[in-house]
């Protein structure tokens, strides 16, 4: 019992001496923060170095975390500025390959309707032809065109229109035209072999893209057989549309045209030899 009070006296004694400690550590405290700024108003100056050299590495650490914030700011900033101009690049290649697609495909339609037209840059000299009058306003089964000396035409040379139909031949030549007679122009002899068997005979021109061959009547054609001139046998020239036979003739009449409307053309290809 004397011992259990014993040690709550110590005890006691011990807190009171803590408090009285804490009291006179805070007191001392409080009196050098008043030194202090008392110092500082009168001589502000004295404790600027060790104020500075207290301070310097906090500001130092504010510094540098903001340049680093700057930093990781411009680092995405300048990632988005890639992407952005990624994106960029992409819309703009994009356009050119359908641009380059377009071009293709106008390119690859010019070529054919020039081959079309009978328009063939070709070193066996084909020469592409435009028309510039046609039977009508030219004497009748003539054409004019705007090629002549000039690109190396020649009388006598063949005329061809599409997929290399034979229409005639050059018969005038001027410096920059030329003067074109159908084979069908009237009267006009053309050497032709004539249907499978390739009968030579000569087909008398009637105008109007049509002709007349009078072979002897044992000889079998019928409609649809195909006609060539003698000297293109290779190129197309006309088709037989009727056969005509009367009981008291020693020759049948042979009718053909060519498959080609002159009236609807615009251009010609003459072969130059």
């Amino acid at each position: 019992m004397f011992s259990f009070k014993t040690k709550m006296i110590y005890h006691q004694r011990d807190n009171r001496r803590k408090r009285v400690r804490f009291i006179k550590i805070f007191s001392l405290f409080i009196i050098l923060i008043i030194f202090v700024s008392l110092l500082n108003a009168f001589a502000p100056h004295l404790f600027s170095p060790l104020v500075h050299a207290i301070s310097r590495p906090l500001f130092s650490s504010q510094s540098l975390i903001g340049h680093s914030a700057v930093t990781l700011r411009d680092l995405v900033y300048s990632k988005q500025q890639l992407a952005d101009e990624n994106r960029r690049l992409r819309e703009e290649l994009k356009l050119i390959n359908a641009i380059r697609t377009e071009r293709d495909v106008y390119k690859k339609q010019v070529t054919e309707l020039e081959e079309t037209l009978g328009r063939v840059n070709d070193p066996t000299r084909m020469v592409f032809a435009r028309i510039l009058s046609k039977p009508g306003s030219s004497p009748y089964d003539t054409i004019i065109v705007d090629v002549g000396r000039d690109e190396g035409i020649q009388s006598q040379d063949l005329v061809l229109g599409p997929d290399d139909i034979v229409l005639g031949e050059v018969s005038e030549v001027y410096g920059k035209t030329s003067v074109i007679i159908l084979y069908s122009s009237p009267e006009h002899k053309t050497p032709v072999l004539v249907g499978n068997n390739t009968i030579e005979a000569s087909a008398v021109g009637k105008g109007g893209g049509t002709f007349e061959i009078r072979l002897p009547r044992n000889v079998e054609v019928v409609e649809g057989d195909a006609v060539a001139a003698t000297r293109f046998p290779t190129k197309p020239f006309g088709t037989i549309y009727k056969v005509m036979l009367e009981p008291t003739d020693t020759f049948e009449k042979v009718l053909f045209r060519n498959p080609l409307n002159i009236n609807e053309m615009s251009s010609v290809l003459i072969q130059t030899e």
